[in-house]
């Protein structure tokens, strides 16, 4: 939370990208003096720095923010925070191609003008020119000025249906002021707009989740971002190990090719969802 909270507020206090973070051991050990929760005593103390825009959570910040410019100086006074700041904002940056859509290559672009940034597209003759005719497709600082929110880009699930469709969809995480959590909204490539639920669009609230499309109607929540990785044959000790000690005495004759390695997670995860967003009609 101490990463979370401090992340959010240098965004919001600064109004722009952070440069500089204190080493841990530069703040004071009080940060860390609350005991944890256990097993027999749930409740945890630092639940109130969840709120990461909250007053308390922002007075907290600001005070470990006095305990490290203390221990530290201020680090807009040193040679290397204007040099590396240059180096942000310089137009003379490569600006890398996150996706090609449609023959069209889409930058996501932050700089002294759009601290936020912008995601931005052209086509490949104009991309290799010095300086391309860009289309502007998101503008973040617009977007947060008309929301009253500091977004914060966390890139985009594609709708893909595969080589021969042509792309239109994607779902777009934003984060407040910098925050592990993001929304989703979904966002159509054409008109350059986010679609609202009333016209058939999906949102996903907060949450520090991870999706994507089964198809154009069915948003699909991943429960497991980290499955297990397949152990390595040649690390087996046993090189017949019985995978299943208690065989099932009437296995079904055709089983799933692919089953579901945890099916009521699955359940669960859909359920909570849908309880966000149904399926888009047919």
């Amino acid at each position: 939370m101490l990463v979370v909270a401090a992340q959010a507020s240098a965004f919001l206090l600064s109004g722009t990208r952070p440069l500089i973070h204190a080493a841990r051991s530069c703040i004071s050990i009080r940060a860390c003096d609350a005991s944890l929760p256990t097993l027999t005593e749930l409740t945890d103390p630092r639940e109130w720095l969840e709120n990461v825009e909250g007053d308390d959570a922002l007075d907290w910040v600001r005070s470990r923010n006095e305990d490290a410019l203390k221990a530290i100086g201020e680090p807009s006074s040193k040679p290397s925070y204007s040099r590396v700041l240059s180096i942000l904002d310089s137009n003379d940056k490569i600006p890398y191609i996150g996706r090609v859509l449609n023959g069209l290559y889409y930058n996501f672009w932050q700089d002294e003008e759009q601290p936020r940034g912008i995601w931005r597209r052209c086509t490949l003759d104009e991309y290799r020119k010095p300086e391309p005719a860009w289309e502007l497709v998101l503008d973040l600082d617009a977007l947060g000025a008309a929301d009253g929110i500091k977004w914060v880009w966390g890139g985009t699930a594609l709708l893909d249906e595969g080589p021969d469709v042509r792309k239109d969809r994607v779902m777009i995480r934003l984060s407040r002021g910098g925050s592990d959590a993001t929304v989703a909204r979904e966002f159509d490539l054409d008109t350059k707009q986010f679609i609202s639920p009333e016209e058939g669009g999906f949102e996903l609230p907060e949450a520090k989740s991870r999706f994507s499309y089964k198809d154009r109607h069915t948003p699909t929540p991943n429960p497991n971002p980290n499955p297990t990785p397949t152990p390595n044959p040649t690390l087996n000790p046993n090189p017949n190990p019985n995978p299943n000690p208690n065989p099932d005495p009437n296995p079904d004759p055709n089983p799933d090719p692919n089953p579901d390695p945890n099916p009521n997670l699955r359940r669960t995860a859909t359920r909570c969802w849908w309880a966000a967003s149904s399926a888009r009609p047919r």
